[in-house]
């Protein structure tokens, strides 16, 4: 993996873990992607947000709802522009103050040094007994 992939992808997830969008969006390309693996009962997030406004709007919404600075990268393994991403620790659904240890693997896209698209496999059966 070349350090310069490896230092956007830490400093995404070190954005991340602090929960702030403002050091988050910087990181990301002009049409970025996100899709959380998954059913159609967890919503928009499964089907998945494209572009720069909706990312935007769908990361403050994450951030509002889910804690992840109790999570830490493990492992950070990369195949060209793609880059796989396992983390583990405590996560916090904020709207009830409920937290809960658990893993999550993710499929990151980086092109340009920007990151343009994320797939997140999460616990998605926890994700939908929090959200109801």
């Amino acid at each position: 993996m070349s350090s310069d992939i490896r230092q956007v992808v830490e400093a995404a997830y070190d954005a991340r873990r602090r929960n702030i969008l403002a050091d988050i969006m910087p990181l990301r390309g002009d049409e970025p992607g996100y899709r959380l693996a998954g059913g159609t009962s967890l919503g928009i997030l499964s089907a998945g947000v494209r572009g720069l406004a909706v990312m935007r709007e769908t990361l403050a919404d994450l951030i509002e709802t889910w804690d992840w600075s109790g999570m830490v990268p493990r492992i950070i393994a990369s195949e060209g522009e793609t880059v796989v991403v396992h983390c583990s620790g405590t996560m916090r659904f904020v709207p009830t103050d409920t937290s809960f240890a658990t893993e999550l693997l993710d499929m990151v896209t980086v092109r340009d040094g920007k990151v343009v698209e994320v797939v997140e496999f999460a616990d998605t059966h926890k994700v939908s007994e929090l959200i109801r």
